[in-house]
């Protein structure tokens, strides 16, 4: 039986899409402290989801946690409703990249509450590819130990698709890669030496990754 693919065709690294928020124009940009509503509105209007990295990473004005909330739930829905049978995967990735965007260690203020909704992407979006989009981009953020519990509970379970989910920690494991973090590689080496991965696919994905590094289980 052949080892299973590491990533499947549709599940892109969200490198591709980081930099989507930097393209939004200056009249699509949503200015000053409008309520969330408005500012979804706007973005509605101008069919520039981007335009909210500015919002949620408080590029230019200060807003108030609770606008932030709001906004970022608003967001969060759209990537969960969205129907990839109806183009919807486009819209769920552009709000992916933009929580992960205003989340990052590059954002001027990270926002706080991106690690909650892409676990509520990763769990309820309507997309499966988009649900393993959105639990990678978890390792994307700034704050990346408060999202380890959590990506290491679903790698450890035997829920559907372990084994993508370890290829998306592979991605962030390579050390020449853009996406590296040395959190992932750690969490991988944990994994792998625990034997902690009991779903055959992913394990076998997590074994062949090990065996490239030369990784050795405790005896």
């Amino acid at each position: 039986m052949s080892t299973p693919c590491r990533v499947s065709a549709r599940v892109v690294p969200l490198v591709a899409l980081l930099g989507l928020g930097l393209a939004a124009t200056a009249e699509a940009q949503p200015s000053g402290r409008r309520s969330a509503a408005e500012i979804i509105a706007t973005i509605r209007a101008h069919g520039r989801i981007s335009a909210a990295i500015s919002v949620l990473s408080q590029r230019d004005s200060a807003y108030a946690r609770p606008v932030l909330d709001e906004l970022a739930d608003s967001l969060t829905a759209m990537a969960v409703a969205a129907d990839p049978e109806r183009e919807g995967s486009d819209v769920a990735l552009r709000v992916v990249g933009v929580l992960t965007d205003a989340s990052s260690r590059y954002a001027r203020v990270p926002y706080e509450g991106a690690a909650e909704r892409l676990m509520r992407i990763h769990q309820q979006a309507r997309d499966h590819a988009i649900r393993i989009v959105a639990f990678g981009s978890l390792l994307d953020l700034a704050n990346i130990g408060r999202v380890l519990p959590y990506v290491r509970a679903f790698v450890a379970s035997k829920q559907p698709s372990v084994d993508l989910a370890v290829s998306q920690i592979i991605m962030r494991a390579e050390e020449r890669s853009v996406l590296f973090r040395p959190e992932a590689r750690a969490l991988l080496r944990e994994l792998y030496e625990g034997n902690l991965v009991p779903d055959r696919d992913a394990r076998l994905v997590l074994e062949a990754f090990a065996a490239e590094q030369g990784w050795s289980r405790r005896r």
